[in-house]
């Protein structure tokens, strides 16, 4: 799912005003990144409800562009990077008594809702703990479990954060604009 935001159209808006184009593309960039930073929030606020996801963590697995003065649009991308299965708590092996959970009988996250048969909770050594599972019968191959973002149940939000982009980038402009001409917005 991508989110654009993009101030096409809006230099007239500029030139009505007497904005030299330089003004007004600093303007128009700096309004179009508060935007993106605000529609990012909101996006990291959402998963995190709907997925019991950190906020931390999710803002590892969003892509995000900027706008430059050259180039007046920027963009989010929710859902391109897997989201790692241990991250959706919480974690536990399937099974109770230890020789269930030597037969690798699974693993569970999100309290259920999300099962790996055959995988197996392990902690690295550098800590991180995991959901991962056995490529062959070499003790040393395995991968980690993950979770697209369609799987999670957050491919839907693209509508609403388009329209919250929309509204948050009138207002943002809105006061840039005033800022460089010196008008209170308040």
């Amino acid at each position: 799912m991508k989110i654009s935001i993009k101030a096409e159209g809006l230099e007239r808006f500029g030139d009505f005003i007497g904005m030299t184009a330089s003004k007004f593309d600093t303007a128009a960039a700096r309004a179009i990144n508060r935007t993106i930073d605000g529609t990012l929030t909101l996006a990291r606020r959402t998963i995190a409800a709907q997925t019991h996801i950190k906020p931390s963590r999710i803002k590892r697995r969003l892509v995000i562009r900027k706008a430059a003065r050259d180039s007046l649009n920027g963009a989010i991308w929710v859902g391109v990077l897997p989201f790692p299965a241990a991250w959706i708590e919480p974690i536990r092996p399937k099974g109770m008594n230890p020789r269930q959970q030597r037969k690798m009988a699974g693993a569970t996250a999100g309290g259920g809702k999300f099962n790996f048969p055959g995988a197996f909770v392990a902690r690295m050594p550098n800590g991180k703990l995991g959901i991962f599972q056995r490529q062959s019968p070499a003790r040393s191959s395995f991968i980690e479990k993950t979770l697209t973002a369609d799987q999670l149940g957050i491919a839907n939000l693209e509508q609403p954060l388009s329209d919250y982009a929309e509204d948050r980038l009138e207002r943002e402009l809105s006061h840039e604009l005033g800022r460089l001409l010196g008008v209170s917005n308040g």
